[in-house]
């Protein structure tokens, strides 16, 4: 694979952060411009922006290629040397943008279907409830949805709620819990408000866990089980949306 012929100007691109850890997040980003020769690549300013003192181990810029059995993930690890405030672009438009150092090689990261995993936002959420030992919690109460990809998601519950000890920080790796999630997209005619867009029921089996992710809050990584053919193809197509909507709001900066 060459590096070349794979990250070229305009392509979109996710700039992965602490792939190896507990816990890796990701950001999408457009490539601006790419110097092989000094190996470095000007990528877009996500629209969460990366900071100076960002808190991370490693970075990898990241795309999705199609191999000889279907899509993959591909990446190469980097690091940010230069943040630009006024980048130009053709013609006289300027925008916020990273300079990144890499370093090869490239290499293939995982399946597509478990490598990306969507931060949610104000545009694209998931509201829900999970039951554990026969007892129902609820989002944005009991806990969040911090992420989700085809094959899981990430959620963070707070240690305490009203002074007491949050049952669902006694969940235990491996253990297997009911989870209701309600994906929620900006409504066209009112962006402050969402709307529900398909409902999905699954279980799914602890796969992570991070009690020290937070001084407030643990994290828990799951992997779901049993999706039916229907709502695996509704939670593709939510995903899918909101990497397009990141990429377009990116490219009209």
């Amino acid at each position: 694979m060459e590096l070349k012929k794979i990250f070229i100007p305009s392509m979109g691109v996710d700039l992965v952060f602490n792939i190896n850890s507990l816990v890796p997040y990701a950001k999408s980003s457009i490539i601006y411009d790419i110097n092989c020769d000094d190996q470095t690549i000007i990528v877009a300013q996500p629209l969460n922006p990366i900071t100076k003192n960002a808190n991370y181990t490693e970075m990898h810029l990241t795309a999705v290629i199609r191999g000889n059995k279907g899509k993959i993930r591909v990446g190469i690890k980097c690091k940010p040397i230069k943040f630009i405030k006024d980048f130009k672009l053709a013609g006289s438009n300027r925008v916020a943008a990273i300079e990144l150092k890499y370093f090869p090689p490239l290499t293939e990261t995982t399946n597509i279907r478990s490598a990306y995993r969507l931060p949610l936002s104000n545009h694209f959420s998931i509201n829900g409830k999970i039951i554990y030992l026969d007892d129902e919690y609820i989002t944005k109460r009991d806990f969040i949805f911090r992420d989700v990809s085809f094959a899981g998601s990430g959620i963070l519950c707070p240690k305490k709620i009203n002074m007491k000890v949050n049952p669902l920080t006694r969940i235990k790796m491996h253990e297997t819990i009911k989870i209701g999630m309600i994906l929620q997209k900006e409504a066209k005619d009112d962006p402050t408000k969402m709307e529900p867009v398909a409902i999905i029921p699954a279980n799914a089996e602890i796969t992570r866990l991070n009690s020290d992710f937070s001084e407030t809050h643990i994290f828990l990584g799951m992997k779901f089980i049993n999706i039916s053919s229907e709502k695996e193809n509704a939670l593709n197509t939510f995903i899918h949306e909101a990497q397009v909507d990141e990429l377009q709001r990116l490219s009209r900066l």
